[in-house]
């Protein structure tokens, strides 16, 4: 259940950013009507934590899954773009 909580978390976390404008991971920004579904899951994942854990120890670890998640997930399209370049340029060499 611990595990359920943590990735409802993470994809409310993922959801809350995929809503933001200025968010670089998918070409469409969603709809504000997803910020509610990203509450929903934060609430229920918050709900199992503290069920599961001490409530300190769920409220922290909520905390550190939100910096950790809004910390990474910005840098995802550089390491995409980082991929495709390293594709480019081995199959140049390889010519």
């Amino acid at each position: 259940m611990k595990i359920l909580g943590f990735i409802l978390a993470m994809l409310g976390y993922l959801t809350l950013y995929l809503t933001h404008p200025n968010q670089a991971l998918i070409q469409v920004t969603l709809q504000r009507q997803y910020r509610w579904l990203a509450g929903i899951l934060l609430f229920l994942s918050f709900i199992i934590l503290v069920v599961k854990l001490p409530a300190l120890v769920a409220i922290y670890m909520l905390m550190i899954t939100a910096i950790v998640m809004w910390s990474f997930i910005p840098f995802i399209p550089l390491f995409q773009k980082l991929k495709q370049h390293e594709i480019t340029k081995i199959s140049k060499n390889s010519r």
